[in-house]
């Protein structure tokens, strides 16, 4: 009857560890989008006061380019930022042919009006970030990546304890389950 507890005991552990690492790699998976997400949602008002500080002391969006591929945190949004002047003409961002034309009535609904004294000097529409590798592929803040490994490390605790615990039930479910069947098979071999 050994033989049946410790199967059973083996089996709800492989069946919690297999759980926890399904639940831990989706985690980690989400939690790199979503906080990569948080960052860029977070940085939107900065960038955005940035523009408005940039035009009231230029009075034009010319060197908005150099500004915003060469000012850290800022270089991070070149790839996925358009910035329009207040006639919706793409100044910035996007695909090159773009530039000088008109950027669709649509994506003007969702943007960001960048201020100046008290009016608009453009609009600025933030790209969704994509759910792919091309949003993994950026170099992460070291900061970021400090705060990732924290949210790993403790995933991963849990993960552990998780496994521990699966194990210590398996092991007295096991033995509740194979304790009336080593009674009758004792019974079965006194009557034999």
């Amino acid at each position: 009857m050994r033989s049946l507890a410790w199967k059973f005991t083996l089996a709800f552990f492989l069946i919690g560890v297999v759980g926890v690492l399904v639940f831990a790699t989706l985690l980690g998976q989400r939690t790199q989008v979503e906080f990569r997400r948080f960052l860029s949602e977070r940085d939107q008002d900065v960038l955005v006061n940035a523009l408005g500080n940039f035009y009231a002391v230029n009075g034009t969006w010319e060197g908005i380019s150099a500004m915003l591929e060469n000012t850290p945190p800022f270089d991070r949004f070149a790839r996925d930022v358009v910035l329009t002047n207040t006639d919706g003409v793409i100044i910035y961002g996007g695909p090159k042919s773009l530039h000088g034309q008109s950027a669709p009535a649509d994506s003007l609904d969702g943007s960001l009006p960048v201020r100046t004294d008290d009016r608009v000097a453009g609009y600025l529409i933030v790209t969704p970030l994509p759910d792919d590798r091309e949003t993994m592929e950026r170099p992460p803040n070291p900061i970021e990546l400090a705060f990732l490994r924290r949210v790993i490390w403790a995933a991963a605790g849990a993960a552990l304890i998780t496994a521990l615990i699966a194990l210590l039930l398996g092991w007295l479910l096991a033995r509740t389950l194979t304790r009336p069947v080593s009674e009758l098979t004792a019974a079965t071999q006194a009557m034999a």
